[in-house]
Order: structure tokens, then sequence, then C-alpha cells
């Protein structure tokens, strides 16, 4: 299993909060009179605590996103194999949006998380296998539970 993490939206948060830090220091070192400074002051610990709550936080999103995917799709649903590549992607929204592709059997899926706690909302198979394996849950939008079911299915078959 591979993963590749698009981070744009991360590096964004995290340069708005360090701007805010620094225009705070700046204003906290060359304010033009008190309630300025103060206000300086006030912003620079109110952003410092922002960006370490927002890290904190992200690392759990992550972390429960990337553990939720490798558990449901630890082996393509269609053809079984261990050869998945996960495109985790986090936006400015509650709920992401993430991709899995099958590297074998070309299959590709959508997965909705939730963005406050990382955990799978739906499934959606957007590109069937390259042999037409799948073809028949296309476009439907189903719980992680289902994708488990069609793998144990195929392993009796």
């Amino acid at each position: 299993m591979k993963i590749i993490v698009n981070w744009t939206s991360v590096i964004v948060i995290v340069v708005v909060f360090c701007f805010l830090i620094v225009l705070g220091i700046w204003l906290l070192l060359f304010g033009w009179d008190v309630e300025v400074i103060i206000l300086g002051g006030h912003l620079t610990q109110i952003s410092v605590w922002m960006l370490l709550l927002y890290l904190l936080w992200f690392g759990y999103i992550y972390t429960n996103t990337k553990n939720n995917i490798i558990e449901y799709f630890s082996a393509c649903p269609i053809c079984e194999s261990p050869n998945i590549l996960v495109k985790l992607s986090w936006g400015f929204s509650i709920n992401d949006t993430h991709e899995v592709v099958c590297q074998d059997c070309g299959a590709k899926w959508l997965i909705k998380t939730s963005g406050w706690t990382g955990k799978i909302k739906t499934v959606k198979l957007v590109k069937p296998s390259d042999n037409g394996t799948g073809q028949e849950y296309l476009g439907k939008e189903t719980d992680p539970e289902f994708w488990i079911s069609i793998a144990r299915k195929r392993k009796q078959d």
C-alpha cells in the first residue's frame, strides 16, 4: 500500500496562523499606543494556541483517516490485490474526499470522511476494474462495510 498526501490546505492554514503570530509580535514591539501593544500580545497568544490546537487536531484526523482507510482497503475488494494507492487530501470543508486506486485492476473509489473524526462516511466506486468487474456498483454511495462484504463474497466464490 502506498499513501500520497496532499498537504496544500494544511500548509495554507499553518501559513495564515504564522502570519498572524508575526503580525501580533510586530504590533507588540512597534505598537504606537498601549491599546495596540495589548492587542498585539493578545493576537500573538491566540494565534499560537490556535496553531497548536490545529496541529494536534490535524494529527488526530490524519491518523484516524489513514487507519480507517487501511482497515477497509488493505486489499482491493474486487481483485484482492494488496497493491493499493491511497491519495489523502484535506480541503476547507467538514467532509473530506480521498481516493483509493487499485494499481493492479484499475478500480477507483472516492471515500468521504468526517472532517472531525476521520471516520469513513461513504465509499463510491467511480471506476470499475479494467476487465469490467464491479460495473454494477459504479456510482453508488455505500457504507464501507459493503465493500468488505463484497470481498468476502469473492473469496467464497
